[in-house]
């Protein structure tokens, strides 16, 4: 029985010394890891917020820009509208965009109604009659986007195309 006598090894207080102190850095890795993909959950949320709301307020803009009339409808039942005539490929194409609960929505005449974009929480727009013919020239658009994490606000404004320089 010599041969038990020489055998080196860990003690069981070390073993547990060792998986304590284990146990602990790999807690602390979870935590950072666990934090790494809560921001990165974050940020994506709000990348994909600001993108969503430039793309809709390009959309309009660019209608707004082909618009042969303009119809700005006041905030109501179904908050505020814009409605627009477009002269495209030979007919007049009606367009309208209103908030339809927290979806911006896009009707085009004999086409449905699509979402443009969605956690929209305010809409309004505000025609500018500039040149006194009580046709708006300028449209002002506010939007406001939100989740339960982040917050963002876009405005712009667009030109209506005038009559004259088609």
């Amino acid at each position: 029985m010599s041969f038990l006598k020489n055998n080196k090894g860990f003690t069981l207080l070390e073993v547990i010394i060792s998986t304590t102190i284990f146990i602990i850095m790999l807690a602390g890795a979870y935590s950072m890891l666990n934090e790494t993909l809560r921001f990165w959950q974050y940020g994506s949320e709000n990348i994909d917020m600001q993108q969503n709301a430039r793309i809709a307020l390009t959309m309009i803009e660019y209608d707004v820009k082909r618009a042969q009339t303009v119809q700005v409808i006041p905030p109501g039942s179904i908050g505020s509208m814009l409605k627009l005539e477009i002269f495209d490929g030979g007919r007049i194409k009606t367009i309208a965009y209103y908030l339809r609960g927290v979806q911006l929505q896009k009707a085009v005449a004999g086409m449905g109604h699509n979402p443009v974009a969605y956690n929209v929480t305010e809409l309004n727009f505000k025609g500018i009659d500039i040149d006194g013919d009580e046709q708006p020239d300028l449209i002002k658009i506010y939007m406001e986007f939100s989740t339960d994490k982040v917050f963002y606000n876009l405005s712009s404004q667009a030109h209506v195309r005038q009559s004259g320089f088609d």
